[in-house]
């Protein structure tokens, strides 16, 4: 689980209006970073709504951080990609985990009926 102060700290996923109320970011400018920046990919619940990750809302504090030092998406966008330990180019099959994430979103939002 992603440490951060700024985050609730037994919460593992958010919606939207949440991490625009943490991020002092719109909704709409959520969704459009989501169009800009492949890492952030919030899967989607039962009910096709947003769910994003802490790893998700770091990342989202981090582009934040760079566009209020002036630096442009595509900069942005190219830092996020490059590993900050070895410098080099991340190999990762993002669309695979993003897979692999959603199914387990699925598999927890069923646990969770047969919990309650």
């Amino acid at each position: 689980m992603t440490q951060d102060h700024r985050l609730p700290v037994n919460q593992q996923f958010f919606r939207i209006g949440e991490v625009a109320t943490l991020t002092e970011t719109s909704s709409s400018q959520l969704r459009f970073w989501e169009t800009k920046f492949s890492q952030l990919r919030p899967v989607r619940g039962g009910r096709g709504q947003r769910r994003y990750s802490r790893e998700d809302v770091v990342l989202i504090f981090q582009i934040k951080e760079m566009t209020a030092q002036g630096l442009a998406l595509k900069a942005i966008s190219r830092r996020l990609q490059t590993d900050p330990n070895s410098g080099n180019r991340r190999t990762i099959d993002v669309e695979r985990l993003y897979e692999l994430r959603n199914r387990l979103v699925a598999l927890e939002e069923r646990l969770g009926s047969f919990l309650k």
